[in-house]
């Protein structure tokens, strides 16, 4: 089963997707997807990791999720953090927007394929206006669409707003 948990930045939405995988009472293998480049974000990383449970497998992967997603056995829940940095490292990294999408696809054929339950955690970015820049525009574009796609795979899709999860699907 996907269970796919978006909202803003600061929503609350690890802290709730946290929450489920230990609801679920079995191992949990947390994909984090976070490449710290600055002071700030290796801050907000070591945060994240102090607030997770000591038990959990951490697999650091930022660019190959569903490479990934195959080594991890089917007892296991997966909580991938996040969707957000995973399309940013690959736009960094200089993928043309049709490599990103086709990675993305790809991502998502392997989400149906294994039989684990899995939680996802993205930004929402539709909410706010056009930018400026063409590569936050495109930025924009792919997460957006990859986030439509898993929200139609996903057997339950949460928005966190303001610590509040809300179930929309």
């Amino acid at each position: 089963m996907i269970t796919f948990i978006i909202g803003g930045i600061r929503s609350g939405k690890s802290r709730f997707a946290c929450q489920i995988a230990k609801e679920k009472n079995k191992r949990v293998a947390y994909i984090a997807t976070c490449v710290p480049l600055d002071d700030e974000t290796t801050e907000r990383v070591e945060k994240h990791k102090a607030s997770r449970p000591k038990e959990w497998m951490v697999i650091e992967e930022s660019r190959d999720v569903a490479k990934v997603l195959l080594t991890i056995p089917d007892d296991n829940v997966i909580l991938i953090e996040c969707l957000t940095f995973l399309v940013s490292n690959l736009l960094l990294d200089g993928m043309s927007y049709e490599d990103i999408c086709k990675k993305m696809m790809e991502l998502i054929e392997t989400l149906r394929e294994i039989n684990n339950d899995i939680i996802i955690v993205s930004n929402e970015v539709g909410l706010g206006g056009i930018s400026p820049n063409r590569l936050a525009r495109v930025f924009t574009d792919i997460l957006g669409e990859t986030n439509q796609l898993i929200s139609n795979v996903a057997k339950e899709v949460y928005a966190v707003i303001a610590g509040i999860p809300i179930r929309i699907k």
